[in-house]
C-alpha cells in the first residue's frame, strides 16, 4: 500500500481534514515515494499546528509557494504574527493565496495598520483581499475607512456589503446604517435584526415598526425584539398587545420579557397574574418582578416567600428591596440567612450598611474577594459618613482606581469644604491620564465649592473646561450652579448669556438664579 503514492497523499489529506495529524504524520513517514503534493498534504495537516508545521517544512527537500503559505497560514491562525510575517517577507514568490493568508489572519486578530499595510502592497488584489481588509476596518470600529474600502472596490459582494453594513449596524447612526442596508443585494433574518435593533437604539420606534412588517419572515426571536423595543421606550400598553394580540408564537425568553416589562412599569398585579398564565415555570420571572422599584419591602417579601424555588439572584434582589427602604436591619438579618452568595450580593450587603461604618467594614473584611465595586462601596460608606481621612486613606489603598473612585473621593471632600484637596484630586487624576467623561458628581462637587467661596472665575473655567476638555456635557444641576455663582456674584450679563445657551428649557430655580443677579446689581 505504501508504494500506493496517490492513495496515500489522499488519506494524509482525510486525516488532516479531521485533525488527527498524528496519523497523517504515521501514513506520510511509511511512505516509500514522496514528492512535492504529498509533503504539502503533511503541512495542510498540521494547519493547527504551526510549529510542527515549519518543522516539517524545514525537512523538506524543495519548497514552493503552496509550501510556504500552509506555514504562513498555520502561524497566522494561532495569531503569531510575528513567525508569519517572517516566512511572508521570506517567500520569493508569493500567489493570491499567499497574500490572503497573512492578510487575513492580520484583519482576524484586529491588527489593523498591519493588515492596510499588507494590503497596499498587494499587486493584484482577489476579491478575498478585497474582504479581508475591509474585515479588518469594520471589526476594530474604523467603519469610515471600511466603507471606504468597499466603495472602491471593482464590484463589491454580498458577503463584503454585509460586513460593513454589521459595522455601521452597530457603530454609526441608524440612518446611515439604513442606507446600506436598502443597498444589500442579499438580506438573511440576521441582518433585518440587526437593522430592527439599531433603529430601536436610536428610539426611531415608527421606523422599526415599519421594518418590522416588511420583514420577509419572521420568527419567536424577532416578535419578541419588538416586544423589547417598547418595553425599552416605556410602552408598556403596546408591549402588552403585541404579545396578547398579534404575536404568533411564544418562548420562555418573551414571558420573562413581558413580566419583567410589567414588574419595572409598575403594573405589578398584571405581572404577578401573567406569572400564572406562564406555561413553564421559570425562576427568572419570578426574580424580575423581586427585582421591580415598585415593589414595597412588605409585597417583596409576600413574593419571596411565595416564590417555589430561589437562587443567588432571588436573595440578593430581596437583599436590594431593604437596601433601597434603607433597613440595615433587615439587611444584616437576611444577607447573614443567605444559602449561598457572589459578588454582587456582597456588594448590595455592603451598600445597604452604608450608614454604620463599621458593621460595613466588618462585612467587607468577610469578603472572599474583592472588585472595584466593592473597594469603591467602601470609599462610599467612608465619604457617607463624613471620615475624610478614612476615605484619603483608603482611596490611596486602592489600586486600580475608575471613574467612581474620584468621583466620590473629589465629591466628598468638595462637600466639606476640603477645596484645595479636591481640586488636587482633580488635578492627579488628569495628570494619571485617568479619562474624566463619568465624573459628572464631582464636577458638580467642585462647582459648589467655588459658590461658596465666591470663586467665579475659577467655576467659570471649570465649567466651561467639561465640555471642551473633558468630554462632558453639563447637566441642568451644572447650569443651575454656574448661574447661582454669576448671581451671587452680581454678574447680571454673564448669568443672562448662560442662561440662554442652556440645552434645556431654564427650570425654576435657574430663573431665580438670574434674577438674584439683579438684585444685588441694584444693591
Amino acid at each position: 500500500m505504501w508504494n500506493k503514492k496517490v492513495h496515500c497523499t489522499t488519506l494524509i489529506c482525510a486525516y488532516g481534514r479531521q485533525g488527527h495529524s498524528d496519523t497523517a504524520k504515521l501514513i506520510f513517514d511509511r511512505m516509500l515515494d514522496k514528492d512535492a503534493i504529498s509533503w504539502n498534504a503533511l503541512l495542510s495537516a498540521y494547519a493547527q499546528q504551526a510549529d510542527a508545521a515549519a518543522i516539517a517544512l524545514a525537512k523538506m527537500p524543495q519548497h514552493n509557494t503552496v509550501s510556504w503559505t500552509s506555514v504562513l497560514g498555520a502561524y497566522a491562525r494561532k495569531g503569531q504574527h510575528r513567525e508569519a510575517r517572517d516566512i511572508f517577507d521570506g517567500m520569493l514568490q508569493r500567489d493570491f493565496a499567499s497574500w490572503n493568508a497573512m492578510l487575513y489572519g492580520l484583519a482576524e486578530s484586529k491588527m489593523v495598520s498591519q493588515a492596510a499595510d499588507v494590503f497596499a502592497k498587494i499587486p493584484q488584489r482577489s476579491p478575498a483581499a478585497w474582504n479581508a481588509a475591509i474585515l479588518a476596518y469594520a471589526t476594530t470600529g474604523h467603519i469610515e475607512l471600511a466603507r471606504f474600502t468597499m466603495d472602491s472596490m471593482p464590484d463589491p459582494d454580498s458577503a463584503c456589503m454585509s460586513t460593513v453594513f454589521v459595522a455601521y449596524a452597530q457603530h454609526a447612526p441608524s440612518a446611515e446604517a439604513k442606507i446600506l442596508f436598502d443597498k444589500l443585494r442579499e438580506r438573511n433574518l440576521v441582518l433585518w435584526g440587526l437593522m430592527f435593533q439599531a433603529l430601536a437604539r436610536a428610539g426611531d420606534l415608527d421606523a422599526a415598526e415599519q421594518l418590522f412588517l416588511a420583514m420577509p419572515a419572521t420568527d419567536v426571536v424577532s416578535w419578541t425584539a419588538l416586544v423589547q423595543i417598547y418595553a425599552e421606550a416605556g410602552e408598556v400598553t403596546k408591549a402588552n398587545t403585541v404579545f396578547f394580540t398579534t404575536m404568533p408564537c411564544r418562548n420562555v425568553v418573551s414571558w420573562n420579557l413581558l413580566i419583567a416589562t410589567n414588574a419595572q412599569g409598575g403594573y405589578l398585579q398584571l405581572a404577578y397574574a401573567l406569572l400564572f398564565r406562564m406555561p413553564q415555570e421559570s425562576i427568572s420571572a419570578w426574580n424580575s418582578i423581586l427585582a421591580s422599584d415598585h415593589l414595597s419591602p412588605q409585597a417583596a417579601s409576600q413574593v419571596f416567600v411565595a416564590m417555589p424555588k430561589r437562587d443567588v439572584t432571588s436573595w440578593t434582589s430581596m437583599l436590594a428591596v431593604y437596601r433601597r427602604s434603607r433597613d440595615k436591619t433587615m439587611v444584616k438579618q437576611l444577607f447573614d440567612e443567605m444559602p449561598e452568595r457572589n459578588i454582587v450580593s456582597w456588594n448590595v450587603a455592603l451598600s445597604g450598611l452604608a450608614t454604620d461604618a463599621g458593621m460595613a467594614k466588618h462585612v467587607f473584611d468577610r469578603m472572599p474577594a474583592w472588585d472595584c465595586v466593592s473597594q469603591n462601596s467602601l470609599l462610599a460608606v467612608y465619604a457617607q459618613n463624613g471620615h475624610l481621612e478614612s476615605v484619603s486613606s483608603w482611596f490611596e489603598c486602592i489600586t486600580e482606581k475608575d471613574s467612581a473612585s474620584w468621583d466620590i473621593a473629589i465629591s466628598v471632600f468638595a462637600r466639606n469644604g476640603e477645596s484645595n484637596r479636591a481640586f488636587g484630586l482633580l488635578h492627579q487624576a488628569i495628570l494619571e491620564g485617568n479619562p474624566c467623561t463619568q465624573m459628572d458628581i464631582a464636577f458638580l462637587g467642585l462647582l459648589n465649592a467655588c459658590n461658596h467661596l465666591g470663586l467665579v472665575h475659577r467655576g467659570l473655567s471649570l465649567f466651561l473646561s467639561m465640555q471642551s476638555d473633558h468630554s462632558i456635557d453639563p447637566s441642568h444641576y451644572h447650569y443651575c450652579c454656574m448661574l447661582d455663582t454669576l448671581g451671587r456674584a452680581g454678574q447680571r450679563s454673564n448669568a443672562e448669556q448662560l442662561l440662554q445657551t442652556m440645552p434645556f428649557e431654564p427650570s425654576e430655580v435657574a430663573w431665580k438664579a438670574v434674577l438674584s443677579s439683579e438684585t444685588r446689581v441694584l444693591e
